[in-house]
């Protein structure tokens, strides 16, 4: 499997981890980001999963950062959005979809 950029995953037990866990048990990724706001839920992550730390990228960033999403997902051929989808966030994913778009149209 090429490389998988998972972008905006929210907290532990949510869709971003659940998939995670499974392109890790039914696929062979190159590579994965995971890219959140959240330090202390990344740290959790990097620790729970540190046997896949040659697969495993983790990104400090908010996807509205044009520049770091630029970094992130270099080289990444699948972006899986799973921010959280409440009205509060619903801006946020629009603004961090419509970048997305614009960085794949560019590239």
């Amino acid at each position: 499997m090429e490389s998988i950029g998972a972008v905006s995953f929210c907290q532990r037990g949510s869709f971003g981890h659940h998939f995670v866990d499974y392109v890790l048990d039914h696929y062979q990724p190159k590579k994965m980001i995971i890219y959140s706001r959240d330090e202390f839920k990344q740290f959790h992550m990097q620790n729970e999963y540190k046997n896949y730390d040659d697969i495993l990228r983790f990104f400090i960033g908010d996807v509205r950062d044009k520049e770091r999403l630029t970094r992130a997902l270099s080289d990444v051929d699948y972006v899986i959005h799973a921010a959280a989808l409440s009205f509060r966030f619903f801006r946020t994913s629009l603004t961090m979809a419509e970048q997305n778009c614009r960085l794949r149209t560019t590239a």
